[in-house]
């Protein structure tokens, strides 16, 4: 039997709900990967991003022309990365001491 990952979530218990908790980190964080397909190909893309509340939606940064820019256009089905650079920094502090 296939599953059918778009719909559903593997794992309830652990799914983000609090719309508070989603905005405050896409207004925090600067960083992302964009996940995009084309012809069943998968393409992952670091990117700076913006998060415009007023209007609820992102803006990633990128050239009008390319890869990532035709995959979206050609299939708008992608998947967003936060990068979590502050975790990230202190793991590497604790780590090098």
């Amino acid at each position: 039997m296939e599953q059918n990952y778009i719909s559903s979530l593997r794992r309830k218990d652990r799914a983000v709900t609090d719309e508070t908790w989603i905005k405050d980190m896409l207004r925090y964080e600067q960083f992302c990967v964009i996940a995009s397909a084309q012809d069943n190909q998968p393409f992952l893309r670091p990117s700076a991003f913006f998060y415009d509340e007023k209007a609820h939606a992102i803006y990633i940064h990128g050239a009008h022309t390319g890869r990532s820019f035709d995959n979206v256009n050609d299939n708008n089905k992608v998947s967003l990365i936060l990068c979590v650079l502050e975790y990230a920094k202190i793991l590497l502090t604790f780590w090098r001491a």
